[in-house]
């Protein structure tokens, strides 16, 4: 969302700068145009903090669930499994499409890298 703010902002700002084709070339309009600019730019400005400010916040709470899972009887090993559970399944995920190719793929074809690693 704050990319298509930061766009917006920035066609308004050219807009501002160069007229509109078709208007009559006012300096009224091109400070509305400016300013619109200006204001998507603090729009794209929020999202961007709003979006900073939650994925610190989520960061926090999961850092808290690993450090209350850990400090309990056998958490280390809960979360140690946790986390290599995770891996397996990236295993399972990359042995799949391998078979998945070798099955479905016309003969000497090479297999592409996957980019989900």
């Amino acid at each position: 969302m704050a990319i298509g703010f930061v766009c917006y902002a920035l066609w308004r700002f050219f807009e501002s700068a160069t007229g509109v084709p078709g208007v009559n070339d006012r300096m009224g309009y091109r400070l509305i145009s400016f300013a619109r600019g200006l204001i998507y730019l603090s729009l794209a400005f929020t999202a961007i903090s709003v979006y900073d400010d939650w994925h610190q916040r989520r960061s926090t709470q999961q850092r808290g669930y690993a450090i209350d899972i850990m400090s309990r009887p056998g958490g280390r090993v809960v979360v140690g499994l946790l986390g290599s559970e995770e891996s397996a399944l990236r295993l399972v995920v990359s042995f799949l499409r391998l078979l998945e190719f070798c099955l479905y793929s016309p003969p000497g074809r090479i297999m592409p890298r996957s980019s989900a690693s």
